[in-house]
């Protein structure tokens, strides 16, 4: 759970009526779902989704849609700056989570556990608009030091971002190492947290967002660690049996790795959306399904496909146009029904 006054309690119901000054209030679903050896509290903020009433349903569209920075453009950020440019890494401690919630908000934001109460005082994970809150502070953060120090960063802005409260820049030698101090004494100053473990000075090889960039060899890929992690998650789910089921918080939970090295395979997508599809067709994250046959193809695929992202691409690869290529591929596949498409002048 989270830590120190980010979360209430236990109380009980009758308490919570009282802290919070109202008796009408809204209950968020609380699940413990087990993940290997550990137990895991997951709040569901998008629990009766499809009957349009979850607590994200009421948040409106503006305070949900973020624009996040897309894995190519930081690779054309990297690229620009040049061979041998150095990138530095600086992560705001617990984002969103040390943002406080209005006490008059305090009673849309309940949990029940069996027969006891937290109330979250914090954004927590899983609200929609904890992650475009965060967004837009960490944007004023960079304008803030863009705004003290325009001798170090350039006026396009695109040598300095954020990914919530991931932010990192890249310059050459010097810049780098006076944008890093930079930030670091605005972060001190501001009385804003870091990650120690996660505090990269500037260097020409760093994981960003999780791929390994390298700006001498101008190559990106997945690390060792993470490559080897997710092969044995994907191997682990192959060799589950037929009579068995998987939670669709599993499910998603591979879906969203796969979906990020996308990012790099670039015909992934063809073999991550039948799963993304059946563990959509589930309401709750508790609820389960077997692995049919072609969902354990695809599973097969990306023990061969993720090999390659280990190795690397260069950025030349990432940013050539996907219409410069010599094979064009046209299909309305549908991973439900089946698959089709025309391949130059021949039809499969």
């Amino acid at each position: 759970m989270l830590k120190h006054d980010t979360i209430l309690g236990p109380h009980t119901f009758s308490d919570v009526q009282r802290i919070v000054g109202s008796k009408d209030i809204s209950i968020v679903p609380l699940f413990a779902v087990k993940q290997r050896n550990k137990i895991r509290p997951i709040t569901d903020f998008s629990f009766g989704k499809r009957n349009g009433n979850s607590f994200n349903c009421h948040i409106l569209e503006g305070y949900k849609h973020v624009e996040y920075p897309r894995f190519k453009e930081i690779v054309r950020m990297i690229d620009k700056a040049g061979l041998g440019a150095l990138i530095w890494i600086i992560d705001a401690k617990d984002a969103y989570c040390r943002v406080r919630i209005k006490r008059k908000f305090w009673r849309h934001a309940v949990v029940k556990w069996l027969s006891h109460h937290w109330i979250l005082t914090y954004l927590p994970m899983g609200m929609a608009s904890s992650c475009k809150l965060y967004t837009i502070f960490g944007d004023s953060l960079l304008w803030i030091l863009r705004d003290l120090h325009p001798e170090l960063f350039a006026k396009a802005g695109d040598d300095a971002d954020h990914y919530i409260d991931d932010f990192w820049g890249i310059a050459s030698g010097l810049t780098a190492r006076a944008q890093f101090r930079a930030f670091d004494a605005l972060l001190r100053r501001l009385r804003i947290p870091t990650t120690f473990k996660k505090r990269k000075p500037p260097a020409i090889l760093q994981v960003l967002l999780g791929f390994e960039y390298n700006t001498v060899r101008r190559t990106v890929r997945v690390p060792d660690a993470r490559h080897n992690e997710i092969i044995a998650e994907l191997r682990e789910l192959l060799d589950t049996p037929a009579h068995e089921t998987v939670s669709k918080l599993r499910l998603l939970s591979i879906v969203g790795k796969l979906r990020w090295m996308c990012s790099i395979i670039r015909p992934g997508c063809a073999f991550v959306r039948r799963m993304e599809l059946y563990a959509n067709s589930l309401e709750r994250l508790t609820d389960s399904i077997s692995l049919n046959v072609a969902m354990k193809a695809d599973l097969r695929w990306w023990i061969f496909a993720s090999a390659r992202a280990n190795r690397g691409y260069s950025f030349d690869d990432i940013l050539r146009p996907q219409q410069d290529s010599a094979l064009e591929v046209w299909t309305d596949a549908s991973g439900k029904i089946g698959y089709g498409g025309r391949k130059m002048n021949s039809i499969s």
